[in-house]
């Protein structure tokens, strides 16, 4: 399971240890009738019980009631050997008597179940949110002032609000399926031609034209659009915003109104924003960006992009069309990562006059992924066997030494009982050595143990208990080196 991997990275020094012990997601052991075995902090953290409150109690106590009877055939069927589940969500009760959703990966091995969990009340309040912010989305597009005019790949007509009815004198099922071309004057095909191939490259632009009303009168109106894309990152259609300027006052109006509300949403948006001329010359970063690399927004505006950017990068780059990794230079030297989303811009006549970009700070993400990947480096590379072990002596990491070692697989040592690596003579003495861990003792001795295949290997042992946070014994760790 890949959740129980990165128990095998973690446990392996103390320092992966504690990154474990400090993790959001919730490790356990459990019977096969769901009685939790062994837990890690992370269940205290998230639903308030302690560990001495859950250990001995079934999970399907947890269980909100409208969720139980689901998770009961779930836990039948994971009776079996090797059967397994993912992305198995349900409501747990919190201590306080509130309700958290947890995200349940539970594998089996005939005889326990081995679960990562993972609290997901976040997302779900989230998603409730986003709901209620689409439904605010449609009333606030039908209500608009502009019209909004959606084409598909085809360039014909996926959606239009009541506006944009009223600017044409259409209803909507006259216009939905139809190109747009046949509500524009000739002049004006031959410049929408133009315009939605410059789309199909990731252009947004704004321009007058003149549409035709179904009454045969002409109207000339702001075209202000941009491309959108599908699931698979291609070209999907366009979205374009349209203001009637027959009255030029009140286009200007519209216009002014249009940018103050862009503005206040750029501004407002947890994200950096960052505008390049077509010199790499930063024109516009709003006031999250310039907090991002420790500067203020004037001591940004007029630099060139690359003045901002790691030794490896590319100004020509840094603003590009497409999601991509950056590692930029704060003002204190420090480095930040950064996910960026850029677009070009035009600059009036077709030509590149620049970009605009979106950034995200995601710095720790990097960070941790470069720890994680060093460490579990330095685990996989050692020559000498190293595991580790619960409070139960079951085996909970294995490393490829001991595969080469014991000839057991990470598959089938994972989950088993140290003791099948101990003589049967030197099965109570190993017990002794490991209530002294428990007692905070290190021991280091010398002696035989069991390969696979049965033959006795000479070898050498480190072991030292691995604690939680709160100075409680865990479970072991062992270093063993052939003789």
């Amino acid at each position: 399971m890949a959740g129980w991997d990165l128990t095998h990275e973690r446990a392996t020094t103390s320092e992966l240890e504690r990154l474990v012990d400090l993790s959001v997601d919730m490790l356990c052991v459990m019977s096969l009738s769901s009685r939790f075995l062994v837990l890690n902090p992370a269940w205290t953290l998230t639903l308030g019980w302690t560990e001495e409150e859950l250990r001995g109690r079934r999970a399907f106590e947890l269980i909100h009631p409208d969720d139980r009877e689901r998770a009961l055939l779930e836990g039948a069927r994971l009776r079996e050997r090797g059967a397994e589940t993912h992305d198995f969500e349900v409501r747990c009760r919190h201590r306080d008597g509130s309700d958290r959703w947890l995200l349940w990966g539970v594998r089996s091995d005939g005889e326990r179940l081995y679960a990562v969990v993972r609290d997901v009340t976040g997302r779900r309040h989230d998603e409730e949110a986003l709901r209620n912010s689409e439904q605010w989305l449609r009333k606030l597009v039908q209500t608009a002032h502009e019209g909004i005019w959606v084409l598909d790949a085809d360039d014909r007509t996926v959606f239009v609000n009541e506006r944009l009815e009223e600017m044409l004198g259409y209803g909507v099922d006259e216009m939905l399926g139809r190109p747009v071309y046949d509500f524009l004057t000739e002049p004006g095909q031959e410049l929408a031609r133009s315009r939605l191939a410059s789309r199909r490259r990731g252009v947004s632009d704004s321009q007058e034209t003149r549409l035709v009303r179904k009454d045969g009168e002409e109207i000339w109106v702001i075209v202000s659009g941009s491309p959108l894309t599908g699931e698979d990152g291609g070209y999907a259609g366009t979205l374009d915003m349209l203001v009637d300027i027959a009255d030029r006052r009140g286009r200007e109006q519209a216009l002014r109104a249009s940018e103050e509300r862009y503005r206040n949403i750029v501004e407002t948006t947890a994200e950096g924003v960052w505008m390049i001329d077509a010199d790499h010359r930063t024109t516009y970063v709003n006031r999250r960006m310039a907090e991002m690399l420790g500067y203020t927004v004037d001591e940004m505006l007029g630099r060139p992009v690359g003045d901002f950017l790691g030794a490896d990068g590319q100004p020509d780059s840094a603003l590009e069309p497409r999601q991509r990794e950056v590692l930029y230079v704060r003002k204190d030297g420090s480095r930040m990562w950064g996910l960026l989303s850029g677009s070009p811009l035009t600059n009036g006549n077709g030509g590149y006059g620049g970009a605009l970009a979106m950034v995200s700070d995601i710095t720790e993400r990097k960070h941790a992924e470069v720890e994680r990947a060093r460490l579990a480096a330095i685990v996989e590379s050692s020559p000498d066997a190293i595991f580790s072990t619960d409070a139960d002596h079951l085996i909970t990491s294995w490393n490829r030494a001991a595969e080469r070692l014991y000839g057991y697989t990470e598959e089938e040592a994972i989950g088993q009982s140290v003791f099948m690596l101990a003589p049967p003579a030197a099965v109570e003495q190993w017990r002794e050595m490991g209530g002294a861990l428990h007692r905070g003792a290190q021991n280091s001795f010398e002696g035989e143990q069991v390969h696979k295949d049965g033959t006795r290997l000479k070898v050498e042992s480190s072991l030292s208990a691995i604690h939680t946070p709160d100075g409680r014994v865990m479970g072991a760790l062992a270093i063993v080196r052939e003789r």
